[in-house]
């Protein structure tokens, strides 16, 4: 059969003076489009990062290389391997189903 025509979109209400959703509780400012410049008052309400500095060097090639490069240079390390891999299902086909 043939689908029903949409009903009328019900329109939103406004956001009540007192902050988003009319929840009550601490509002917080309406955005006005302007970037405030000054400290951050997010308060005690963030989680503390980490210390970084001891973390391990995962070797990323630095260098300057890119990661273009890297990745070049992954699959020219892998291609002997990869080859094999091709050439086994290749010879047997049934098995690699497995």
């Amino acid at each position: 059969g043939a689908a029903a025509a949409p009903g009328p979109v019900a329109e939103l209400a406004p956001p009540s003076a007192n902050g988003a959703g009319g929840g009550g509780g601490s509002a917080l400012p309406a955005l006005d489009g302007e970037i405030e410049t000054g400290e951050f008052s997010g308060g005690d309400n963030l989680p503390a990062l980490p210390d970084l500095a001891d973390l391990p060097d995962i070797g990323m090639g630095g260098g300057g290389s890119s990661a273009v490069d890297r990745l070049k240079q992954m699959i020219s390390d892998r291609e002997e391997e990869s080859a094999e891999i091709l050439r086994s299902w290749i010879e047997a086909p049934g098995e690699a189903s497995r």
